[in-house]
């Protein structure tokens, strides 16, 4: 019987080094692959950095870097091939750069502190320079990269967000970029004041239309060339205020103050004819100019002070302070003075800088208490995005007490009382008071029958203190049969 020897066929070898091969080239393509996408994001990055370095600089400067150093399309093209031509052609295009209008320049990366640029810098030849368009604000590097078989010079083709791109460029400015259009807007919060700057560059036959959620095309007054226009809020563009000439009507603010906050934006497209050649949108949901509102004002008082309330309602940013400071009150005469001399309407800032701040309570109510003499009182509604709401309240008792003329003794207490009434005063109570709780020592005046009534009283063979403070209260009986109260310190 013979013996099979043990070891691998040749048949099974083969499969083997089959695999191996098929394994080695896989190996070999997905790291080729991973090279060319590393070098790829690599350029992409740099692109970026400095479109955003450009954004700044503009935004800083009000111009833009290489003013100095223009270069023209046909130079451009001059310094690459017939292939590269092509697909440079083809980036101009898709950026809206290939129109007459567009300006080109030579980037100085030293103007906008860019360090240690891998391009750009003219090491490689004259076409390691890096060109920016204008107004568009693109940037193409002139060598461009190889890759997947083709050429890139720009964003434009290696990312899918390039061609409506939104840059944070401060802290405060949004830049939103589509071709032949740039805009600038403040993106606080909350504002009044959204300070949005647009930039066009129309063609002939070009027209420029705004639009909003559910309304029709309404079309820009442009002309040919280069444009600004800036505006603050929709409400600008409506009241004709804004130097954007555009046909919105009372109407159309209505429609859009109603829109929910994920609608309230505005979109401005350029077309040609049918085509659309370029969209930007502009996010309004944090502009509101609508004032705060208060409502529902009651005024009242007891014995011994004087009350405003009410609500407060805001229905876009919400409420963010609530301030008030006297007018006029009553003086010592029950004469009318003003609080700041000859002053009957303050600053909104003044009232929110030394004013005081009221908080809500329970209810949701706003109430302010204040002492009895004042009469006329102006309060301060703020929202969050700037807007404020002034209201002026007066306040008016049916019964002005003023005493004067204190003397103090030991057993005995002197003063003046005057009184003033729309109505007829009927008679009047006094009671003295040591805690202002507890009232005895009544006297009584009748028979007044006059609006107004002035009289000395004197108390005597009673306990006073030079230190523990008198109370008055004063009850007048007037012709409609009511009695108003009120309470006074007695002081010299």
């Amino acid at each position: 019987m013979k013996t099979r020897k043990k070891g691998v066929s040749l048949t099974v070898l083969a499969i083997t080094i089959v695999v191996m091969i098929i394994l080695s080239s896989t190996i070999v393509i997905n790291v080729g692959d991973s090279i060319v996408e590393a070098r790829k994001t690599t350029f992409a990055s740099e692109l970026s950095t400095i479109e955003d370095a450009v954004s700044f600089y503009y935004l800083e400067n009000a111009t833009i870097p290489g003013l100095d150093h223009a270069i023209t399309k046909e130079e451009i093209f001059s310094r690459i091939g017939e292939k590269e031509q092509e697909y440079l052609q083809e980036e101009l295009t898709l950026n809206g750069d290939d129109v007459q209008s567009t300006e080109f320049y030579l980037l100085d990366l030293s103007e906008l502190a860019i360090e240690n640029p891998s391009n750009g810098n003219l090491e490689n030849g004259e076409n390691d320079v890096y060109i920016l368009s204008y107004p568009n604000l693109r940037v193409y590097y002139l060598a461009g990269i190889s890759a997947d078989g083709i050429r890139y010079f720009s964003l434009i083709k290696l990312t899918d967000v390039s061609y409506l791109k939104e840059e944070k460029i401060e802290e405060e400015i949004l830049v939103t970029k589509s071709s032949g259009i740039l805009v600038q807007k403040g993106v606080k919060t909350w504002t009044n004041e959204a300070n949005i700057t647009v930039q066009v560059s129309m063609e002939e036959n070009e027209k420029l239309y705004l639009s909003f959620k559910d309304s029709t095309l309404r079309e820009v007054a442009t002309s040919i060339g280069f444009q600004k226009f800036s505006f603050q809020s929709f409400k600008d563009l409506v009241d004709k205020t804004s130097s954007l000439k555009v046909n919105l009507d009372q109407g159309d603010l209505e429609k859009f103050e109603k829109l929910d906050l994920t609608e309230k934006y505005i979109t401005l497209t350029k077309m040609d004819g049918e085509e659309k050649k370029a969209e930007v949108t502009i996010d309004l949901s944090n502009v509101e100019t609508t004032a705060p509102n208060v409502v529902d004002i009651s005024t009242y008082y007891n014995e011994k002070e004087n009350f405003v309330s009410f609500y407060a309602q805001d229905m876009g940013s919400g409420i963010s302070g609530v301030y008030y400071e006297y007018l006029e009150s009553l003086d010592e005469t029950n004469q009318v003075k003003y609080h700041y001399p000859g002053v009957e309407r303050l600053d909104s800032d003044f009232i929110q800088m030394v004013g005081k701040k009221l908080e809500k309570n329970d209810t949701n109510r706003y109430i302010i208490s204040m002492p009895p003499e004042v009469t006329k009182v102006q309060v301060e509604v703020k929202d969050h995005a700037g807007n404020v709401t002034s209201q002026i309240v007066e306040l008016k008792r049916k019964v002005n007490v003023a005493i004067l003329n204190v003397q103090k003794q030991e057993s005995a207490i002197r003063f003046d009382i005057k009184l003033n009434s729309e109505q007829n005063i009927q008679e009047m109570k006094l009671l003295l008071s040591m805690d202002g709780i507890n009232f005895d020592h009544e006297k009584v005046i009748q028979n007044i029958a006059s609006t107004s009534f002035e009289q000395a009283i004197d108390y005597e063979d009673i306990l006073f203190s030079s230190i523990v403070p008198t109370f008055l209260k004063v009850e007048v009986a007037l012709e409609d049969g009511t009695v108003e109260s009120r309470i006074c310190q007695l002081e010299k």
